[in-house]
């Protein structure tokens, strides 16, 4: 066991996470945890079992005397978000993660961490193998690709939810009980041209890092700057002074964070070449000024230049990029302190044919949601060679009464820490909404460990707040 973890309470919790942190478990690529998951269930005498998908499906039968108690879900899922840093060597398909403690927090080291959701995890098995909680039945569910296409909760079965009860440990806030979600889309936009060779030019690959990164819907509104965005904001501005021709771009990591890294390679005229290049410097140390991120960087090296967007097609690309809407676009008018609908650009991606945006946009309610693809959509037939895909449409997890579950976790809570719950919606997605869908009548909840900056390499977990949300749901299975 990592030295780091050994001395961490509760012990089960921080032993099952230092085994987890040696397993590859990004998204889309879960098969040896799910293999793991299922063979701690039957070390302990547990059935357990995969679906046709990957998700593992945990039984633990209740403790004498507690059989006619209501049946409870624990659910978390197995997939990480896989980012590192751009210096990192770190490979994700063998590599453990390397971690260190300090100011109360474990983190890794260059790398994401995997707490989203591998610390959830990790209780709910903690739990499902403790021999010495008094609890009714209990099921785990851990699903596949949370983090991508949500897969593994659309495959789970009317059947799989039956239950009277389902906690799900994947919010990041100690303090917070979410009982209400935000619905989400993919949106592509491919922004399609007629590739020239232009003449007379240098090949520059600019490359903007060091920015913070983030969690598109639990950091949305903390205003981090988008590294894409920051690059085209950039480039917009050498515009005024210098003509370019843009090449290719790359940026970002995932649809659902918010991008830390941009690389754009552009033909420059030779008779600019040189000026262009002086000109980067100063731009550097304006943008670290006016971002507040002394860390910035931007580097600029000579590159192989072969077919680029037009000069009309890369400034039209510029003006799209600075067009998007992206971050928080509404709050809700229930809790002003809770985003209601967001958009985010996670992704710049080329190829021969086409640079593509991948976006996505979030909303507490449906018709926010199918505004912001509206806004999309009219921007694309702004720009006549922008084309937009919708994909992957989520459901929102809308708000219900509160009932017996959140009075009781409340109640714990209370008696763990003194503190009272706030009760609250969560803007990022949960799989709560897909399995209100299946069953209706399932009561859920949601809530989880203090997790600062997922989807980034600055992710870290509270030590304490892993210690309480435990104990909270330990005791709540006690008595419910």
């Amino acid at each position: 066991m990592r030295t780091e973890l050994a001395s961490l309470e509760p012990q089960r919790v921080f032993a099952l996470f230092d085994e987890l942190l040696n397993i590859p478990h990004a998204s889309g690529h879960e098969s040896q945890v799910a293999a793991w998951l299922v063979r701690v269930a039957q070390e302990h005498h547990l059935n357990a079992r995969q679906d046709e998908v990957g998700n593992v499906i945990v039984e633990a039968p209740a403790t004498a005397g507690r059989e006619h108690s209501p049946l409870v879900i624990l659910q978390g899922h197995m997939d990480m978000v896989a980012v590192k840093a751009p210096d990192s060597t770190h490979d994700f398909s063998r590599d453990p993660i390397d971690i260190t403690c300090s100011d109360g927090f474990i983190r890794a080291k260059g790398t994401t961490l995997g707490a989203d959701n591998g610390i959830g995890v990790c209780m709910a098995l903690a739990l499902l193998t403790d021999s010495t909680l008094s609890h009714g039945p209990l099921r785990g569910i851990f699903t596949v690709e949370e983090e991508t296409t949500m897969k593994g909760a659309l495959h789970l079965t009317k059947e799989d939810l039956q239950a009277d009860y389902l906690v799900n440990l994947d919010s990041e806030e100690t303090n917070e009980l979410y009982v209400s979600c935000a619905g989400s889309c993919d949106v592509e936009l491919r922004f399609k041209s007629e590739r020239i060779v232009p003449q007379d030019c240098q090949g520059l690959k600019l490359k903007l890092y060091h920015l913070p990164g983030g969690h598109s819907g639990g950091d949305i509104h903390k205003g981090i700057p988008n590294a894409i965005l920051v690059m085209g904001r950039l480039l917009r501005r050498l515009a005024e002074d210098f003509d370019f021709f843009i090449e290719s771009a790359q940026g970002g990591t995932a649809r659902n964070a918010i991008p830390a890294d941009c690389t754009f390679t552009l033909g420059v005229p030779m008779a600019q070449y040189q000026e262009f290049c002086s000109s980067l410097e100063q731009e550097q140390t304006e943008l670290a000024e006016e971002l507040k991120l002394p860390g910035l960087r931007l580097e600029h090296q000579e590159a192989a230049l072969d077919s680029t967007l037009s000069y009309a097609e890369s400034m039209e690309l510029l003006a799209l990029l600075g067009a998007l809407p992206n971050g928080v676009m509404a709050m809700s008018k229930v809790d002003p302190l809770v985003v209601e609908t967001s958009s985010n650009l996670g992704i710049i991606c080329s190829d021969e044919q086409s640079i593509s945006l991948m976006l996505m946009p979030r909303s507490l309610h449906e018709q926010g949601l199918a505004e912001m693809q509206e806004k999309l959509q009219a921007l694309c037939e702004l720009t006549d060679n922008c084309e937009i895909t919708v994909s992957n449409q989520h459901p929102c997890w809308p708000a219900k009464a509160q009932g017996q579950l959140a009075a009781l976790v409340k109640e714990q809570f209370r008696a763990v820490t003194g503190r009272e719950m706030h009760v609250t919606a969560m803007h990022a997605g949960l799989e709560c909404a897909q399995y209100a869908q299946k069953n209706p009548e399932l009561e859920q909840i949601s809530f989880g460990p203090t997790l600062l900056n997922p989807h980034s390499i600055h992710e870290r977990v509270e030590i304490e707040g892993v210690g309480t949300i435990f104990e909270t749901v330990r005791r709540t299975l006690s008595v419910l």
